[in-house]
């Protein structure tokens, strides 16, 4: 993999991290920052370890970094919605998004 290519991948994967901390860090409490933090997480696990997985020989090592990278693809989905919901001050679907969050965290181990 290029080097180039490598380290902007890196750097926008804590480009992510931050400006999520950013977020939380402004409103601890409020429920919209806090689930858009969630979703910043998944993006920055996804972001992380993808590029990782490339520069690895060793099979075990790469399949390792994928599992996890893929289980952060898994989460952005749900944590949208989370977010989405939050952000339109929606009651109903906190537990759909509950069971949701559970069969997905189940699912990815």
């Amino acid at each position: 993999m290029n080097g180039n290519i490598f380290i902007i991948r890196i750097l926008c994967s804590f480009f992510v991290l931050t400006f999520c901390l950013f977020i939380l860090i402004k409103n601890r409490t409020s429920k919209v920052n806090q689930s858009f933090f969630i979703l910043g997480i998944s993006i920055f696990i996804w972001l992380f370890f993808f590029p990782l997985a490339n520069i690895f020989k060793n099979e075990k090592t790469i399949e390792i970094l994928l599992k996890i990278c893929y289980a952060g693809v898994i989460f952005i989905p749900i944590s949208f919605n989370s977010f989405i919901s939050a952000l339109l001050e929606r009651k109903d679907s906190n537990k759909l998004y509950y069971y949701f969050f559970f069969l997905l965290y189940a699912s990815s181990l």
